[in-house]
Parts: C-alpha cells; structure tokens; sequence
C-alpha cells in the first residue's frame, strides 16, 4: 500500500523514516511524501514515522482487503527541534539519492534568508559546474557529469523554462520563489518531457496550503539591488481556493573592476595596460505571476490557471571573448505567458493524470548601431561603419517575436502495489517573424517570411518495486520528432527557405538496489536525443546565422554509484560514476565576415566520478565535501576539416576537468532569544587549472589557461521566531582573487551584500 507523510498543513514531508513495527521492513518517502510498504496479508498492522522537527508518530493500520491501498499520516512539528532545519535539507539530498533516478533535492527553508543566487545553490552540488560570463545576469553555461551547455535543462515546476519566458531563467529567478530544487544526473525521468542530454534542474515553486506574504529587498556592491515578494491568499467556503501573487526585480550596474586590459595613456589614442571598471554593462529583470486556483473538487484535485509577464533589459560590454569593448550595444526582451493546469487522481491513487498547456509571446530587440569604436576606459572614436560588433556596414537592429504553444500531458496508472505506468506528452510550436531595419530592403522581405519549429517528445515508463520494495526497476522508452521551416543565410545575406524533420527513438532503464537499510546502489543506463533549440536554427541576427538543417545530438549514458547514511543520520557518504558518448555535437563554428553558425561538428566521450560525504559535527554543525573529475575527449572529427583529425583522443580545451566544494553550516539559538536562530555558512569553491585550446599544438608553459581558483565565501543570518523576519549578510569573493569561468571575461571580485526578510503567515 502508498502512505503519505504530510504536515499541519497537508504538505508533503520528504525525506521521513517509516517503519512497519510488526515486520521491521523500512522505507523513506519521496518529494511526494510518500512511501510504499509491503504487507504479505490482511491485518492490523503499526506503522511508525520519524522525521526531524516532528515528533514520532506510531499509527495503526487496518488492512481489510487488497483495495485497501492508501492512507495519510499527519505528523505534528516539534518545536524543539526548528533549530535544525538546515540538517533536514541535507537528508533531503542523500535521500532523494537513494531512488532509482540520480537526483539530489536541495530544500530552501534556510537559504531564503540569505543573500544568494540560485545559481550559487548549484555549484554546491557535487557534479555541476555552472560558469557565467560576467557579472549579475550574465549568461550561464551548466556543466553537469560531462555534458554541459544546452544539454542541461531547466525547469520549472516541470515544465522547460524556454516556454515561459525571460525572467524564468536559472541567473536571474529569485530563490524566495522557490519551495526546493531537484537535480536529476545522467538518465532522466520520462514524466519531465525533456530531451535533455545528460541532466535535468527543476525548481519547484512554493504552492503551499497556508496564508502568508513574503517580501524581501537586498542590496550588495555594484549597485545591485533586488528584490522579492509572494503572497498566497485562501478563500471559499472550504478555503479549497486560493490565489497567488509573486514576482522580483533584479538590478545591477556591474561596474565592477578588470584588469589587464588596454587603456589610452595620451591624445594619440597610445595604450598600456590597467585596471578600469567595466560600463555598458548594466542589467535588469523583471517578472510577475498571478495563480489563481482550487483544490478537492469533484472533478479536479487542482485546477490552475497562471500568467505572467517578464522582461530582461541588458547592455552588452563586449561579444564571446572581451578583447574589444562595447559601449552602446543593448537587448531588451520581454515575455507574456498563459497558462493553464488540471490533475486529478482516481480511487486509491490507483491513476493519477494532469495537463497542462499554454501559450508564450517572447519578444527580442537587440540595438548596434553607434558609429563609434570604443576603449576600455570609455573613450571612444567615431567611424565610418555603424554598429561596434563590426558584422554589417549599418549596424544590426534584429526584432525577434516569438509565438510558442504548448501542451503537456501526463498520465500514471498502477497496475498493483508493485507496477505503475506513467505515459508523458510535450507538444511545441514556435512560430518567428524577424525584421531588421538596417538591413538591406532585399533581406528584409525574406526575412518577413514566417519560419516554424514542431518539437514532440513521447516518453513511456514502466517502474516495478521488487523484493519488498527493496528492488526498483525503471524501464522507459522516448520517441523524438522535430520539423523545421526557416531560412538560411550567408555572406551576410538572407537565402530561401529550407525545412528539415527527424524522428528518432531513445530508451533507458535504471535500477536501485536498497542493499541494507543504510546502503543504497543504483545502476542506469540511457541513450537519449537533444533536439535542436530556437537559437540554433534560426540565429539571432546579430552574430549567429541560422542553420534549419542542425540534426539532433544523441549520447549513450551510463551512471552507477552507491550511497552510504548512518542510522542517525549524522554521516552519509557516496560514490558515482558515469560515461557519456555523445556523437553530432552542436558546436558554435566561425564563420566569415565575423558571424557564427552551430554546426554538427564532432564526437565527444566523457568518463567521470564524483565523491561526497556529509558529517554532523556535533548538533546544528555540518561538513560536507564533494569532488568531481571528469575527462572529456573528442572521439569523431566533422567531414568539412574544421577540427583536424590530430587531435583525436585529446581532452576537450576550455572545459574544467577537476573542480569540488566545500562547505561548514552552523545553525545555533541566538543568544539574547531561544526562538530565534544564527545561521553561519562557509562554502569553499575549487576549479583546477584548465587549457583553453588543444595542449597538442604546443608545450604546456606556452598554452593560454584558466588559472587555480580558490573562492571563498561566507554568508550569516539572523532569524526571528517562526522565520518572522530575517537579516542575511554575505562577502563572496572573500580573498579577492581574480576569477574567471571564461578565459579573458573576469568575474567579480570581493562584494558585500545584506538581505532583509519580512514573513507574515497565518498557522
């Protein structure tokens, strides 16, 4: 049978003991809280539930007959034990570990009052890697047990963030909007829909079933400010409908100091070397969410209708690499969406079946027309050509809008105690209609022509529980369909139009072995399909040209590993290791004129491990350490001789091989109030020097590299009783040590920044 662990406030618990005291067989519950126990005939049985902050349960259970085949458990908080939350997020991560998929699950309770990035949450999870270009904003570039880049995706909620919009992305979202974040490793569950390549970030928004409001400001070094509110309101007779208002603002100069680069000395326009704060770099986002819903009706156990708006404004300081300044470029791209969600679940759980769909309108404008070449100290001097990124005689001014409807539908059935079927549904339609003032009155009229992207993902899963539960066994098969319409160009001219389709089948199974109670194993393999995204067919008119005929990337992978937690849960430990094979790599490839197309250019094969271990020091002191090695080597050269055949078998250039972190939380009562609570965070983030072009072409102390990093930082909060208010303060770059995720793109050195939280909830 299926037993639920829910709180006062009927939400899932993760990560909570349950044990059938007559037969001794144990289990954990999972993000739904719950957890499947076998009992060998009818009967009373005594279950018993322990998690912390809530005092142990023991509950009886009548089995009548077999259709008997759920129930909920409600556990009561121990108030005693609030000052440990931060312990409870780390046994949602080695739990979540256990299942069959590598996921890891990071709870937020502690983290909302600190002044941190989403992104920064990240880089503390043993095998992900995230580089940004810059400063706030800046694009990121997720690297995840080797596969890196597009082939990570990010939801939220469960559904892809391309289909929402903007603001949805993983630098700028606000951690106060999130309830927790899944990170899902190498074979990916059928039910997210997605044709991700080796790895799946989902950020669960907060849709609890109580009152409250929540608002947050912070304010740190270079001007950046940013700030958070959410809200939830019930009502009706039965308080089963609810309405939601949530939203944040992002702001940042990025007006931070680079050195090593070329400043005027005289009235010739002569350079040296220097230190200058970087200018046309400013950044700024927006987004906004209603909710509208209702729970527990005759048809619906949750009907949802959503919309939100969102925008990006952000100046550009230079392309790919900073050699060259920018002082005037700038893209400004705002998203409007819409959508709508229905589930519902039969008798005894025995289906459960939701839908969603909706509709986006994204619109992209990005501006380089100045007749200017700029210096890194803001000087600048005119010239004949507009537009600094050189492409074209009169600059660019690419308007992009973009119309995407979506469907998705997910449908699980258990046939007994012991199988359950899930079938998943994601339908895409992208529509484009590009115009460009600056461009040619020939190359506007074929740009006025529509183009159109179908995307189709078909997943079927079948998950059977084995041996009491101790055997898990995941099979899946996917299916892959893409069909293209879009236009070519070259030589800084719009061609015809070109249309391309594929379809494609991919398949998987993983499996978990709960070896003892304290040991868990899991084995998993998948070959998988990545299908070609907006950017890549169809370019950005600014530097990327389109290329419609882009065939999908696929990959072979396989995971293994085997986890440790000791039976109070003070220590646990873990061990993975993976293999990739990825062929028709989508590689961004130069071409004349200054412009760039993704090609399908070569062959890739990553092996890996990663380490981690989590020890309780003593109560509200914890470690943790995870080390990540991983080799990525190219395999198959691309037939048109842009990557020579001599370097087959040499690892990947500017791609770290060997990066890990470090961390110490102390959570402690505050002295002056036994309610309140100090929370401490040290976290230590390491990356070895890594070669930024092929090492064959020349002697090691000759190449160009990424240097060691080292990076330090420490955050500290204060918060009142029942998390009515919070103060956060962090210094991240603690050294002040030159960083860098990209050669040439210096990141930000030391800063400062402080949170206030205000949080008001009805109990």
């Amino acid at each position: 049978m299926t037993v639920q662990i829910v709180d006062e406030e009927d939400q899932a618990i993760l990560g909570a003991y349950a044990e059938i005291v007559e037969t001794g067989d144990k289990a954990v519950t999972d993000t739904k809280g719950q957890v499947k126990v076998w009992l060998a005939h009818q009967g009373v049985f005594t279950i018993k539930v322990q998690v912390l902050g809530f005092t142990e349960k023991l509950q009886t259970l009548s089995i009548a007959d077999k259709s008997t085949m759920f129930t909920t458990i409600r556990m009561q908080e121990n108030a005693k034990e609030l000052d440990a939350i931060v312990i409870k997020g780390d046994s949602e991560q080695s739990v979540v570990s256990r299942s069959p998929y590598k996921a890891e699950v990071i709870g937020m309770e502690s983290i909302r009052a600190q002044p941190i990035e989403v992104t920064s949450i990240l880089n503390r999870v043993a095998g992900i890697r995230i580089r940004q270009e810059g400063g706030n904003g800046s694009d990121t570039n997720i690297m995840l047990n080797g596969i890196d880049g597009k082939g990570i995706k990010v939801f939220v909620d469960g559904i892809p963030v391309y289909l929402l919009g903007a603001g949805y992305s993983i630098n700028t979202f606000s951690p106060n909007m999130i309830e927790h974040i899944e990170v899902y490793k190498g074979t990916i569950p059928v039910a997210f829909g997605s044709d991700a390549l080796g790895g799946v970030i989902n950020l669960v928004t907060r849709q609890g079933n109580v009152d409250y409001a929540d608002v947050s400001y912070s304010y740190g070094s270079w001007n950046t400010r940013k700030m958070s509110v959410n809200t939830r309101k019930k009502f009706g007779k039965s308080d089963n409908f609810f309405v939601s208002l949530d939203g944040f603002y992002n702001h940042s100069d990025n007006d931070y100091w680079i050195d090593n680069v070329d400043v005027v000395v005289d009235d010739l326009f002569n350079t040296e070397k220097g230190s200058v704060r970087r200018f046309n770099d400013h950044f700024e986002s927006l987004l906004g969410r209603a909710q509208l819903g209702a729970r527990d009706l005759s048809w619906a156990d949750e009907l949802m209708l959503v919309s939100s708006y969102s925008a990006v404004d952000k100046e550009l300081q230079h392309g790919i690499r900073a050699e060259v300044p920018w002082g005037k470029p700038e893209s400004v791209q705002k998203s409007w969406n819409v959508a709508g969600s229905w589930k519902k679940s039969g008798k005894d759980e025995k289906w459960y079946a939701s839908v969603t769909a909706g509709y986006t309108r994204d619109d992209l404008n990005f501006i380089d027309t100045t007749r200017s070449t700029y210096y890194w100290d803001q000087n600048f001097v005119e010239k004949s050509n507009g537009g600094e990124s050189g492409l074209y005689s009169n600059g660019t001014t690419p308007v992009i809008i973009t119309n995407t409807f979506f469907s998705r539908e997910s449908f699980n059935y258990s046939f007994d105690e012991f199988h359950t079927l899930n079938l998943t549904m994601l339908l895409t339609k992208s529509e484009l209609n590009v115009s460009n003032e600056a461009f040619s009155t020939d190359n506007q009229e074929r740009l006025a022509l529509p183009q159109e992207l179908l995307k189709n993902y078909t997943g079927l899963s079948l998950e059977s529980d084995l041996l009491r539960s101790r055997v898990t066994n995941i099979l899946s098969v996917k299916h892959f369909y893409t069909n293209v319409s879009g236009s070519t160009f070259g030589n800084r001219v719009v061609g015809g139009r070109e249309s391309n389709r594929f379809s494609v089948f991919g398949y998987g199974d993983v499996l978990k072995y709960q070896i003892t109670e304290n040991i868990a194993a899991n084995l998993g393999y998948e070959f998988t399909v990545r299908q070609p995204d907006e950017q890549e067919i169809f370019g950005d008119y600014i530097t990327i040209a389109p290329n419609p005929e882009l065939s999908p990337e696929e990959s072979h992978n396989i995971n293994a590993g085997a986890e440790y937690e000791s039976t109070d849960r003070k220590f646990a430990s873990g061990f993975s290791v993976f293999y990739r094979s990825t062929t028709n790599r989508i590689f961004l490839n130069s071409l004349a004129f200054g412009l760039s197309q993704y090609a399908n250019l070569f062959g890739t094969r990553a092996v890996g491990s990663e380490v981690h271990a989590r020890y309780q020091i003593f109560k509200g002191l914890n470690a943790s350490i995870n080390t990540t090695f991983q080799d990525i080597t190219l395999q198959e050269t691309d037939p048109f001789g842009n990557i020579p055949d001599r370097y087959l078998g040499a690892r990947i250039p500017n791609i770290p091989y060997l990066f890990g972190n470090a961390q110490l939380s102390l959570t402690r009562k505050a002295p002056w109030s036994s309610e309140s609570k100090i929370n401490v965070n040290y976290d230590l983030n390491y990356v070895q020097e890594f070669f930024l072009s092929w090492i064959e072409d020349g002697r090691k102390d000759t190449k160009a590299t990424i240097p060691t990093q080292w990076i330090q930082n420490v955050n500290v909060s204060w918060i009142a009783p029942r998390e009515r208010w919070s103060l956060g303060l962090e210094c991240r770059n603690l050294t002040d040590i030159q960083a860098f995720d990209n050669f040439s793109v210096q990141k930000p050195g030391r800063s400062f920044y402080a949170k206030v939280r205000i949080f008001l909830s009805r109990y």
